[in-house]
């Protein structure tokens, strides 16, 4: 359809202007802005048509967008589909630099929207978490669809600090949703929806007792048991196979905690990236000892964005992101 516009516009163009080189010039112009247009009104009709095809009730929709498909049966859902590359562009920027056949952990899942991404679109072996009943199951139908059962490997248990079994407390019970906790609600005195039964192991168990491959990269968002996700990996933490760690933490100052425990053992703070606009949190991104350089430049010096709330800027750049002093450290230096 795009072609056909392109061919008529160039001749009205022609016919309407007198000098050749002109018409050429312009119908060029013009054909690029029809192009645009075209491109940005189908893709809104596109993304509205997806969302009501969505609506709770219908059974849900396979649809593509970047190469991946994925199931949708609500806007939730949508939404992530939609935006999966543009929400957290640090976290596709850092799988896009994952080595050939790496094995990533993604720990609090949701939809698997970052493990379908590193399992088709870079090859990765991923270990995927997420204990969220309706999440869990939108998450295996998007496997399915994309043929990545050999590749990805759901599992429906949360990760914490030791085996133990718990309930999830639910805040919402609307597939795609978010802000699920283990073992108590996200703030204290606050109603949840609904109670789930679950089962948690930590990642030093999966790797030292049940045999599980351990990560080359660890991605962690899971709404307030980052601290106990953390204390449960330390062994693994110090593994020279695993890369690089991302992990969703606030900006509040509490975050030390589990910064200190990552910068322990043995792990470089490489930066952090505000992807919530007036909401303090930030991806943390950790590697290696002598990497933090390289991962720096390959992910935050092309991501413009103000830094994160809290957070010690130096330098004075106009992208500071990278360059943050985590909280564990400015708490060290303010201490001293």
């Amino acid at each position: 359809m795009v072609k056909s516009h392109r061919s008529y516009l160039r001749q009205l163009v022609y016919w309407l202007t007198p000098n050749r080189r002109a018409a050429d010039m312009h119908a060029h112009q013009l054909t690029q802005e029809l192009i645009t247009q075209i491109g940005g009104t189908l893709n809104v009709i596109r993304n509205d048509l997806v969302r009501t095809l969505a609506k709770p009730g219908q059974g849900g929709v396979i649809v593509d967008y970047h190469d991946i498909s994925f199931f949708v049966n609500n806007e939730a859902t949508a939404n992530r589909a939609i935006h999966a590359l543009a929400k957290e562009p640090d976290t596709i920027k850092w799988i896009d630099q994952f080595e050939g056949g790496a094995t990533f952990w993604d720990v609090g899942a949701n939809v698997g929207v970052y493990s379908l991404y590193a399992a088709k679109i870079k090859g990765a072996n991923v270990f995927a978490f997420e204990p969220v009943f309706f999440n869990y199951y939108a998450f295996n139908r998007s496997i399915q669809a994309n043929a990545l059962d050999r590749k990805i490997r759901a599992f429906a248990f949360a990760i914490g600090d030791a085996t133990r079994f718990d309930d999830m407390y639910l805040a919402d019970l609307q597939d795609g949703s978010a802000l699920h906790t283990y073992g108590k609600p996200l703030v204290d005195g606050t109603s949840e929806k609904f109670r789930q039964a679950a089962a948690c192991f930590s990642i030093d168990d999966l790797v030292e007792k049940h045999g599980f491959t351990a990560p080359g990269h660890l991605k962690i968002d899971v709404d307030g048991f980052e601290s106990r996700v953390v204390e449960g990996a330390l062994r693994t933490l110090r593994r020279p196979s695993l890369k690089t760690v991302m992990i969703e933490l606030p900006v509040s100052g509490s975050e030390a905690e589990v910064e200190t425990k990552i910068l322990n053992a043995g792990l470089e703070f490489v930066g952090r990236f505000h992807r919530l606009k007036n909401v303090p949190i930030c991806n943390h991104l950790f590697a290696r000892p002598g990497e933090a350089g390289r991962w720096r430049k390959a992910i935050y010096e092309s991501l413009e964005t103000t830094p994160c709330a809290g957070a010690v800027a130096s330098g004075g750049l106009d992208r500071p992101q990278a360059l943050d002093v985590p909280a564990a450290t400015a708490l060290r230096a303010a201490r001293s």
